[in-house]
């Protein structure tokens, strides 16, 4: 059988598999609950794991999206960091 998997530019489709990455400062309550999951899953600091798991944010993204959230809230990265859930 022949794969319908047609190699779509993001620009084009809404849903492409491969998701756009967004460049809003603002992150989406969707994307906020896929960085705390990849970060139960893989610790703090561990953006390049976390961010297949995001896919909408580069590392970098991540990361400072990961300081700011240290900002205002310092005990999330105890909380986070490796070691806590096994």
């Amino acid at each position: 059988s022949t794969s319908s998997n047609h190699n779509v530019s993001c620009a084009s489709v809404e849903a492409a598999a491969e998701p756009c990455i967004n460049n809003s400062n603002f992150w989406l309550q969707e994307e906020e609950e896929r960085f705390l999951l990849g970060l139960r899953m893989f610790g703090w600091g561990q953006w390049k794991r976390i961010q297949p798991i995001v896919k909408t944010r580069t590392n970098t993204q991540i990361k400072s999206h990961a300081q700011k959230r240290e900002k205002v809230n310092p005990e999330i990265k105890a909380k986070y960091s490796k070691g806590v859930c096994r």
